[in-house]
């Protein structure tokens, strides 16, 4: 409605962060084609700066050689056609798993399609992630895996006052209890990978993991840049965490189609 009234073209200010708005493919080209670095970076979100180890991950790291190396090491390395049929074994297994479990309900008992194929989708990830499902990692019992990464995905997607008004929001999200939300959600993750990468540095397994993968890399003298171990949760994180947005939209699917 406000393109309708004042064109394609707008700047707006949200807070104290100005803001432009292209509602047209063909400014948004012209914008591009001419002044491509300066809009490659996305904005340093409160939660997100902190959930990906101060912008150590693809997702929230600024354009540069950083953000390049990790892109190429992402495209190349992590999610390559190679490494994504290694996993076609894990793949298979657990999508069988899931069968016989369906299998295994008599007539009479309701399927949850909707929880079995979230199910499938987090045991893949974790086993080609970590080489080990969610459930077998060490949590605190009130705190499962699955819950913490849920946690972090809201964290990430809400409305956050020191994204818009951060003189003003770093002190509101110590009243309204954000920061300590995300630092014990930090802490948990933190916990997980952790855990996680000091199993990987003792055993490789076969095939590589995703953090296999990066445990190798960040001991390549011949690497562009050097990983810290910050940088590899972060990749790690980030990782998971875009591929479970992919399985929550496939649930929805799921339940749009059984309403």
């Amino acid at each position: 409605k406000l393109a309708k009234e004042h064109g394609p073209l707008m700047h707006l200010q949200l807070g104290s962060i100005p803001t432009l708005v292209i509602s047209s493919a063909n400014v948004a080209k012209d914008i591009f084609k001419a002044h491509d670095l300066v809009f490659s970076s996305r904005p340093q979100l409160y939660a997100g700066h902190r959930l990906s180890y101060k912008c150590n991950d693809i997702t929230f790291a600024p354009y540069g050689e950083y953000w390049r190396e990790i892109r190429k090491i992402v495209l190349m390395e992590v999610f390559s056609i190679k490494r994504v049929q290694s996993f076609r074994s894990t793949r298979e297994e657990e999508v069988q798993l899931m069968i016989n479990s369906i299998a295994r309900c008599s007539s009479a008992k309701l399927v949850n399609l909707s929880e079995l194929t979230l199910s499938l989708s987090n045991n893949v990830i974790c086993r080609i992630a970590f080489s080990k499902k969610f459930d077998d990692v060490q949590v605190r019992p009130e705190s499962g895996p699955h819950e913490i990464l849920r946690t972090t995905q809201s964290l990430v997607a809400e409305f956050n006052v020191a994204d818009y008004y951060p003189w003003l929001g770093y002190l509101l999200n110590k009243v309204n209890r954000v920061d300590s939300r995300l630092e014990k959600n930090c802490s948990e993750i933190d916990g997980i990978l952790d855990e996680v990468i000091a199993e990987h540095r003792e055993t490789i397994s076969d095939p590589e993991t995703i953090v296999d993968v990066l445990l190798r890399l960040q001991k390549d003298p011949t690497r562009t840049i050097s990983l810290t171990n910050d940088q590899v949760k972060g990749i790690l994180l980030v990782s998971i965490i875009n591929t479970l947005d992919k399985c929550f939209v496939i649930n929805s699917v799921f339940e749009h189609i059984v309403n």
